[in-house]
């Protein structure tokens, strides 16, 4: 696996100094004007921080770090002069790289900060070669080509820290995503489920109802039909209430009628003779017969 990581970045770096044309050559004029930076590169580290403090943003960010990363900048362009651009060489920038996005460095101040550094060293190479017009041409050609390099390094680091960010912040979107579908499944099941529950107990509540309608409908006839029957055995009751008043006052009429017979003497019935000679003022002619013979047949 190691090996592997290995082989692509060598290949990613012979693409880059393919195409940034640096060659065996380049490294030999970066090294002899090495002997012309080295002495002045804490001047111009000094002129850089100057220049770079200037900005409030980027003042905050150094802080009292200036000593460190003088010291720092002082190890990198010796690398970058000594021409050999190997795997030390390209893992340095990728850290430089790494640090500045994790500070929040953005890539304007990192390449307005290349700029001058980078004007200060082709005041150098002017200065020195003013009277070699074609060495200068080349010196200044392989300090671009290395300056460029060194920056296309840096900000493809950038990009790759960027898109590594990029790619957590949609790996942590799709896990919310993931969760909240699992949730929202487990809910709409549940819902679901409630919902079957609930039609299940709507229909049965539906028919209880239905059922309990059916009843109070036969209580209501039934009901209907006591109450008329209540009213039938009210009447009938009444009209025996009147049959037995009516028959104790012929009871009683009666008695009152036989009683009165007992206690009241016979008289001649109206139109016989005895009650004509009563009315007459004569009296009942005797005979020799029995008494209950002797007595006329009018009589009461």
């Amino acid at each position: 696996m190691a090996q592997a990581i290995v082989a692509e970045g060598s290949q990613d770096r012979e693409i880059r100094m393919r195409f940034m044309r640096i060659d065996a050559a380049t490294g030999e004029l970066l090294r002899e004007f090495w002997s012309v930076v080295e002495p002045a590169l804490p001047e111009v580290l000094e002129g850089f921080y100057q220049h770079v403090t200037r900005e409030p943003q980027l003042a905050r960010m150094i802080g009292s770090e200036i000593s460190r990363l003088k010291a720092a900048q002082e190890a990198h362009w010796a690398r970058l002069f000594n021409g050999r651009f190997d795997h030390e060489y390209m893992q340095g920038v990728r850290k430089i790289g790494l640090i500045h996005n994790k500070i929040g460095l953005e890539p304007r101040w990192y390449i307005g900060g290349y700029n001058f550094v980078l004007s200060q060293l082709s005041t150098l190479a002017v200065r020195r070669y003013r009277w070699k017009q074609s060495r200068l041409s080349a010196v200044l050609t392989a300090l671009n080509c290395a300056v460029l390099l060194d920056m296309d390094i840096a900000i493809s680091v950038y990009q790759e820290a960027m898109l590594t960010e990029r790619q957590k912040q949609q790996d942590k979107i799709a896990a919310a995503i993931g969760d909240f579908d699992g949730r929202m499944n487990i809910a709409l099941k549940t819902i679901g489920g409630s919902a079957k529950n609930l039609q299940s107990a709507a229909n049965a509540l539906a028919a209880n109802a239905e059922q309990s309608t059916q009843q109070s409908s036969a209580v209501a006839a039934a009901s209907e039909e006591a109450s008329a029957n209540v009213q039938a055995v009210a009447s009938a009751t009444e009209q025996l209430t009147s049959s037995v008043r009516e028959i104790g006052r012929q009871v009683t009429e009666s008695t009152r009628m036989t009683a009165w017979r007992s206690i009241k003497p016979a008289s001649p019935a109206p139109g016989c003779r005895a009650w004509r000679q009563r009315r007459n003022g004569s009296a009942p002619s005797s005979s020799s017969s029995t008494p209950s013979q002797a007595k006329p047949t009018c009589w009461r």
